[in-house]
């Protein structure tokens, strides 16, 4: 029996928290993936892998596409990048006429900031080749007749990319109690939990709204403010400053969100950073 709603990308980082948090609500899901599923934390109904896509039924209430290419150089093209990220839209959009799509996109969009706050309507600038595949990847979900986009700025949590700014000086803190951060620390990132990002989608779901949202949490932390969180739970851990910093900061207005969607980001980056110090601290 085919579930209510279908994942694509389930085996990945949002969407295998996504399947967690719809298995918690007693929604029925099916999920495709590149790769058959090997012992998923919430089973599905049904499992498809891409070769399957032509067969798939089209009668789901929602589809959520969180399936994404993200490159470790982000700004080089391929064929990879497009496939995935925008081809692979298209053809959601297409099968998947009678459905709600709710799709993951990416703050990316934006490129490098003019100003701040950055609204929905705020000009793309200076995009890298990643943000202009997820760019991409929105006109082809807006040719559908019902449709979110929720551009995400830097998800965080259990099972969240080791190479990123938040694992890395957890990973410094507990092996050297050391935290080195570039330039002075001040710059600014939108951190939002993934249990936070979960719901938010399934919220967009039941919503009646169509529409590109900024999914993000209430304020952005600067590198500074994170490590200190951090620090407050290793307080011998002593912080350092190397060179310069000329990355952007980022910060969002997310009053469309907060004024359409019933569902707001809960989990503060205090807790969410405690929840993560927990799971790096327990024994492999």
């Amino acid at each position: 029996m085919a579930g209510e709603c279908l994942i694509i990308g389930s085996t990945g980082f949002l969407g295998s928290h996504l399947a967690g948090i719809l298995a918690e609500s007693g929604i029925s899901f099916d999920c495709l993936n590149r790769h058959p599923l090997a012992n998923p934390d919430h089973t599905p109904q049904q499992s498809f892998v891409w070769e399957e896509f032509d067969s798939i039924g089209d009668d789901y209430a929602s589809v959520f596409l969180t399936a994404a290419m993200v490159p470790h150089d982000k700004t080089q093209f391929s064929f990879e990048l497009n496939a995935a990220n925008v081809i692979v839209p298209y053809r959601v959009a297409e099968h998947f006429a009678k459905s709600t799509l709710i799709f993951a996109s990416s703050a990316s969009v934006y490129g490098t900031p003019s100003g701040h706050p950055i609204k929905e309507t705020t000009s793309h600038h200076h995009l890298s080749a990643y943000g202009y595949s997820k760019l991409a990847g929105e006109v082809a979900i807006q040719h559908h007749h019902d449709w979110r986009i929720l551009r995400f700025s830097s998800l965080y949590g259990e099972g969240m990319n080791d190479s990123t700014f938040i694992p890395r000086i957890l990973s410094d803190t507990i092996q050297r109690g050391r935290i080195t951060l570039a330039g002075t620390g001040e710059r600014q990132q939108n951190y939002l939990h993934v249990k936070d990002a979960s719901l938010m989608l399934l919220c967009a779901a039941k919503s009646k709204t169509s529409g590109i949202f900024n999914a993000v949490s209430p304020r952005s932390h600067s590198n500074l403010e994170v490590a200190n969180l951090i620090c407050e739970s290793f307080p011998e851990t002593k912080i350092a400053f190397s060179g310069t910093d000329s990355s952007p900061s980022f910060v969002y207005d997310h009053s469309k969100w907060s004024q359409q969607m019933s569902y707001q980001p809960s989990v503060s980056i205090e807790n969410g950073l405690n929840s993560l110090i927990q799971h790096a601290s327990q024994p492999n």
